[in-house]
């Protein structure tokens, strides 16, 4: 996209830099945040250049050995699309063909090839729909429990597999229980990602908001967290403002053509750096007791003997 790097890293200090500024000594030129740590990423061959080890060492070992001394722990990447949350998470290791695991066999029920329309191995939504989708709608009609589900990365055909691409499409899921009753649901749903989009989007604005309230804790008594507003947010209630010792990652994109998400991205976690956690250690009910007892004991012997 021929897009500049705006992003300026020094120690802990993260600069982004505005593009549409006029000269480097405007105002709104460019805008500095300090944080815990700032990894510089982009360009191997520099010093700054942080590893996927270093992030590791710095981060990842403090919420290894915490959980493993009973704490509650959480390791979260916030971004846009493409800022590198999913790499800083899971890591990459490039093979070379005539390495050992450079080619893996896999033998399945079905195998569907849906790369390329003009090959002879190509398979069609109805294909995959007559082979699969209708021995499911046949057991559900029968009075069985069943369900189809899309496992895979972002972007690897779920959606497209389960819904099809038609700008009116149904999606079959029968489940044990599905809003409360059993045996066959069919919903209308929008064509392409729609609502997996949106759902992903609330989800999203609903943890900026969460981040926000918490950090207005630092300033008043009492604020309404928007926990409830969505399935992320409740999942990370303990781990934001809770019983968790919790690290935010905010991966963000170098690029200009990217300006407004880094700079919210970045605010965002600005914000989060006031929010406060009160990590106690996890313990067995009756484990504690018998330690207060044990103290207890310690206590007044030393009080006798005085």
């Amino acid at each position: 996209m021929n897009s500049k790097v705006i992003i300026q890293m020094d120690s802990k200090k993260t600069r982004i830099c505005n593009p549409k500024a006029t000269t480097d000594n405007s105002p709104d030129a460019h805008k500095d945040f300090t944080f815990d740590h700032s990894y510089w990423s982009f360009d191997p061959s520099s010093p700054q250049f942080a590893s996927q080890e270093q992030v590791f060492n710095d981060l990842g070992m403090d919420v290894v050995d915490a959980a493993f001394e009973g704490y509650n722990a959480c390791v979260f990447a916030y971004g846009q699309t493409g800022s590198g949350k999913t790499f800083t998470m899971m890591g990459s290791k490039a093979t070379t063909d005539n390495s050992p695991d450079a080619h893996k066999d896999f033998t399945f029920d079905h195998s569907y090839w849906s790369f390329d329309p003009s090959s002879p191995q190509f398979a069609s939504q109805e294909q995959v729909f007559n082979d699969l989708g209708m021995d499911v709608v046949d057991a559900a009609f029968e009075g069985y429990n069943a369900c189809v589900f899309a496992y895979g990365q972002t972007g690897s055909g779920k959606t497209f597999t389960m819904m099809g691409s038609k700008d009116c499409a149904f999606m079959y899921c029968v489940g044990k229980k599905l809003w409360g009753r059993k045996g066959l649901c069919m919903f209308h749903c929008g064509g392409d990602r729609l609502k997996e989009g949106a759902h992903i989007n609330k989800s999203l604005v609903t943890l900026g908001s969460v981040i926000s309230s918490l950090a207005e804790l630092s300033t008043k008594k009492s604020t309404f967290i928007p926990y409830r507003d969505s399935v992320l947010t409740w999942l990370l209630k303990d781990s934001l403002g809770g019983n968790s010792k919790t690290i935010m990652i905010a991966a963000i994109s170098p690029a200009d053509v990217n300006y407004s998400e880094t700079l919210s991205t970045l605010r965002y976690a600005n914000r989060a750096k006031n929010i406060i956690n009160k990590p106690t250690v996890n313990e067995d009910p009756n484990t504690r007791i018998i330690r207060e007892l044990h103290d207890e004991i310690t206590k007044l012997k030393a009080m006798l003997t005085s």
